[in-house]
């Protein structure tokens, strides 16, 4: 269901005048407003009421010409920020266990991105039991394994390889879920916090999947991986953007200018997972979409980070993030493809051929045009129906 304004609205002038105040003398930001997502406009601003802490205050407004969003980014974007805003406070059944030699700053920015994220979800999906959150230094692996093991989880050798590098991950069991990370040295100081924020939201919409989908779904089993990890990356920097003590946002490569963190970290990503994808003909990128092994798991970043986060986007923008969330849940009792197809009422081959690739393939170029892009990157794609 979609939860922004479209289009006109016809409605009596009783019942817009309880919902849309168009003169309110004490309206301003930080001001005291008494009913959550209510609206007043005051000149050329709308204010929303939100939720701060314990009171019910007026938010900063939004002005009027940034109000009816342009693009899909803009309208999945303010889809999201809509359903943040109006999502009541929330304390997931969270146990941080996080070993003494962490990195406090990494920590603290994990913690709050997770916790925006569960507020975010948790008319989608919340946690019935303890959801442990075990964060080592990067450097004691025992202490990490140690303290899995006390909620019945191993170290698999994937984990053990990559340990000093640096991952979160969620990982299951037959019983429960877990939220591992490994991080910075408590020395050091450059920590990225748009991007760890961001972090602690996209592991968290992992535990969300995973609650909707069934324990083994991390791999292509009920959704493709590209909608797996595409959403964590989606809704993990949209609900980054949305939070304070994002750091300063600074000018990229060229002096390039970005209007937004996660415009910033488009550019990024684009860039270093490789294939960039306009580098390609649109041919090439639906064909490798096609094959078993993408749904699968066998997944190259660029298909499943940055073109799955392209993807998500759009179906956001065009359906709302209701809807969306319902295309997971069909999927539990029916092959994704037909779920997809029920839910958004159109063939994935085609939706993929006609709107999603052509969208992540533009939305790519947009994002870091410095590359010199294939003749065909925008060439119609053929397709059939299956």
């Amino acid at each position: 269901m979609r939860k922004r304004l479209v289009g006109l609205l016809v409605i009596t002038p009783l019942l817009l005048s309880s919902q849309i105040s168009t003169s309110h003398a004490a309206t301003k930001a930080g001001a005291k407003c008494s009913k959550v997502g209510s609206k007043s406009v005051v000149g050329a601003k709308t204010f929303t009421c939100i939720k701060s802490g314990k009171m019910l205050v007026w938010d900063k407004g939004v002005n009027k010409a940034t109000l009816i969003p342009k693009t899909r980014e803009e309208k999945a974007f303010e889809l999201v920020r809509a359903a943040y805003l109006a999502s009541p406070a929330y304390k997931a059944p969270i146990t941080y266990v996080v070993a003494e030699k962490s990195n406090q700053r990494f920590f603290e920015l994990i913690k709050t991105g997770t916790e925006a994220s569960a507020k975010f979800f948790q008319n989608y999906y919340k946690p019935q039991s303890e959801l442990p959150l075990v964060m080592a230094d990067g450097v004691d692996i025992e202490w990490m394994t140690s303290s899995m093991s006390k909620y019945g989880f191993e170290m698999d050798n994937w984990h053990r390889g990559a340990f000093k590098n640096g991952w979160g991950d969620v990982v299951t069991n037959s019983k429960s879920s877990i939220l591992i990370y490994t991080g910075k040295p408590s020395t050091e100081k450059d920590i990225y916090a748009y991007g760890n924020l961001g972090f602690g939201a996209h592991e968290y919409v992992h535990i969300v999947a995973v609650g909707i989908l069934g324990k083994q779904s991390k791999f292509g089993e009920v959704i493709p991986r590209w909608a797996y990890e595409g959403s964590a990356s989606y809704f993990g920097n949209s609900i980054a953007e949305l939070l304070p003590g994002k750091g300063e946002l600074s000018n990229g490569p060229m002096q390039r200018k970005f209007k937004t963190f996660y415009k910033s970290l488009m550019y990024y990503d684009v860039r270093e997972d490789v294939p960039i994808l306009y580098s390609l003909s649109s041919q090439q990128v639906y064909d490798w979409f096609m094959l078993p092994e993408i749904d699968a798991g066998n997944c190259p970043s660029a298909y499943c980070y940055t073109a799955g986060q392209f993807l998500i986007e759009a179906l956001v923008a065009d359906y709302g993030i209701d809807t969306y969330i319902s295309w997971w849940k069909a999927s539990t009792n029916n092959p994704w493809r037909s779920a997809f197809e029920k839910t958004f009422g159109i063939n994935f081959n085609q939706w993929l051929a006609e709107i999603g690739i052509p969208y992540a393939m533009e939305e790519a170029k947009k994002a870091y045009p410095e590359q010199s892009a294939h003749p065909d990157y925008k060439k119609k794609i053929e397709f059939t129906k299956s």
